[in-house]
C-alpha cells in the first residue's frame, strides 16, 4: 500500500505539472496573438478571456499530460534504481496492472465530473466573452446554417438557416421535453421566424404545434419563446458539448433530426468517448508495455514513445468516422490494445 501511494503521488504530481505547463504555454502564445490581432481590445479583457480559457485548455491537454507523466515516472523508477528496490521489498510487478487501472479510472471519473459540471460551460463562456469584448462583434451578426442545440431549459432547437444581419431565419423546429428528458411533450415547427436581441426571444408568426401526448395538431400565431442560450451559441458557434446532453439528443431525437445533424452529434459523442478512453487506458498500456519489454531498455522506451502517436491516430480516426459503427469500432480499439498487452505479458511469463 505504501508503494502504491508513493507511485500515485508522483504520477498525479507529474500530470498536474505537465498539464499546467502546456496550458500556460498556450495561454502565453494566445496572449500575444490577441494583442497583435485585436488591437482594439482592452488588456484587462484579454487577460480575463485567457483566465477563463485556462482550465479548459488544461483539461484538453490531459491525455498527452498523462502520457508524459507516466514516462517521467517510469524514467525515475529506473534512473534511481527504485524499480529494483521495489522488487527487493517484495513488490510483485504484475500488480502494476491494478495500480494503472485504479489511477486511470480516477483520472477518467474526476475529469468527467469536472467537464460536465463546469469546464464545458467555462469554455463556452470564454468564447462568448471573446465575441463581445475582444472581437467587438454582436452575438448574432452572421449567417449560420444547420444549428441543433439546447436553447432553453428542457427545450432543443433546430435552425435551418439564420441571417444575422436581418435577424430572420427559416426552417425552425422546437422540441420540448420533460425535465427528465425521457419523454417528448411538444413539437413546434415553422417555415419562418425572427430573433429579438433586446428581449432574447424567438418570434414565430405562424407555427404548427403538435402535442405528442394527445397527438393533437394545431396552428398557432405570433408565438414567442425566451431563449437566451440560443443567442450565445449562434454568436460563438459553440455549445456546451456535455456528454449527457449528447446522449439525450441522440437517443430521444433520432427520428426528428436531419441526417447530417444527427451524424454531427454522433461524431461529437464518439470524439468525447475517445477522449475519456485515452484517460482511462494511457496508464494501463504504458505500465503494461514496461512489464512486457522491461528487460530491454531500447524496446521499452520505443514502445512507450509509440503509444502517443498510436492513440492520437485512433482518436483522429474516431472523430472523423463517417458512420457511428465505424466510430464504435475505433472506440473498441483502446480496450483491445490493452487486452493484447495483458495477454502477451502473461504468455511471456
Amino acid at each position: 500500500m505504501v508503494i502504491y501511494k508513493y507511485l500515485a503521488r508522483r504520477f498525479f504530481l507529474y500530470t498536474t505539472l505537465v498539464s499546467i505547463l502546456f496550458a500556460t504555454l498556450v495561454t502565453f502564445v494566445a496572449f500575444f496573438e490577441k494583442i497583435v490581432r485585436c488591437q482594439q481590445a482592452i488588456l484587462t479583457d484579454v487577460l480575463w478571456f485567457l483566465g477563463l480559457n485556462f482550465l479548459p485548455n488544461l483539461v484538453d491537454f490531459l491525455p498527452v499530460s498523462i502520457w508524459l507523466a507516466t514516462c517521467l515516472l517510469l524514467k525515475d523508477l529506473w534512473a534511481y534504481n527504485e524499480w529494483d528496490l521495489m522488487q527487493f521489498l517484495g513488490f510483485i510487478p504484475r500488480r502494476l496492472f491494478i495500480f494503472a487501472a485504479i489511477i486511470g479510472t480516477v483520472m477518467c471519473l474526476c475529469t468527467f465530473v469536472a467537464k460536465e459540471s463546469f469546464i464545458n460551460s467555462l469554455g463556452v463562456r470564454a468564447e462568448h466573452f471573446k465575441m463581445q469584448n475582444i472581437k467587438k462583434q454582436p452575438l448574432v451578426d452572421q449567417r449560420v446554417t444547420n444549428i441543433w442545440t439546447e436553447c432553453a431549459d428542457n427545450m432543443f432547437c433546430y435552425i435551418g438557416i439564420f441571417d444575422g444581419k436581418t435577424q430572420q431565419g427559416t426552417d425552425l423546429s422546437l422540441l420540448k421535453f420533460q425535465s427528465s428528458f425521457d419523454e417528448l411533450t411538444m413539437l413546434i415547427s415553422a417555415p419562418h421566424f425572427s430573433l429579438n436581441i433586446q428581449t432574447k426571444e424567438i418570434c414565430i408568426p405562424v407555427a404548427r404545434q403538435i402535442n405528442v401526448r394527445t397527438r393533437q395538431e394545431t396552428t398557432e400565431y405570433n408565438m414567442k419563446f425566451h431563449v437566451p442560450m440560443l443567442f450565445m451559441q449562434i454568436g460563438t458557434g459553440l455549445e456546451n458539448s456535455s456528454l449527457i446532453k449528447l446522449f439525450s439528443k441522440i437517443i430521444f431525437c433520432k427520428n426528428l433530426l436531419p441526417s447530417s445533424v444527427y451524424g454531427d452529434l454522433v461524431n461529437k459523442l464518439m470524439s468525447s468517448l475517445s477522449f475519456y478512453m485515452q484517460l482511462l487506458f494511457y496508464p494501463f498500456i504504458m505500465f503494461g508495455l514496461v512489464l512486457l519489454f522491461g528487460h530491454t531498455t531500447r524496446r521499452r522506451w520505443l514502445a512507450c514513445v509509440a503509444v502517443y502517436p498510436l492513440f492520437s491516430a485512433i482518436h483522429i480516426f474516431i472523430a472523423n468516422a463517417s458512420v457511428w459503427w465505424i466510430g464504435l469500432l475505433g472506440i473498441l480499439l483502446y480496450p483491445l490494445i490493452v487486452l493484447l498487452n495483458v495477454v502477451f505479458y502473461f504468455r511471456a511469463k
